[in-house]
């Protein structure tokens, strides 16, 4: 037996404070948003709310989660996405990752000679 999640109530400031970001994002001012707090407190459930509002809105998504067993390794949840991205562009050749990473920055409208270095050596790590 499937049950159905309650409704979703009394999240109206942190709602506002995630369209806000939406906003800002859409109109090109870069966002990061970094959501925490203790197990059980519904910032999954504020995510996927979120989400579904957003979904008829054109978007892409990125998404990234930290972990207690790197909390000592310097942008590991970036880092992590870097990789797992890269692992599906082209056939896993360094070559082909190098490829697929310039491509994103130009798209970005970053500059390769300043941004690859900085972006291919987290995405290494």
């Amino acid at each position: 037996m499937v049950h159905g999640l309650t409704p979703f109530v009394g999240r109206h400031d942190e709602t506002r404070l995630l369209w806000s970001r939406w906003e800002r994002a859409s109109a090109g001012q870069g966002q990061v948003l970094f959501i925490a707090g203790e197990a059980g407190i519904g910032k999954s459930r504020l995510v996927r709310q979120f989400r579904k509002q957003l979904a008829p809105t054109p978007h892409l998504w990125i998404e990234c989660a930290g972990s207690p067993y790197f909390q000592n390794t310097p942008f590991y949840p970036i880092a992590d996405m870097l990789q797992q991205n890269f692992a599906q562009s082209g056939d896993g050749s360094d070559a082909a990752k190098l490829g697929a990473l310039e491509r994103a920055l130009e798209v970005a409208e970053l500059e390769l000679e300043e941004a690859v270095p900085l972006i291919a050596a987290i995405a290494e790590s």
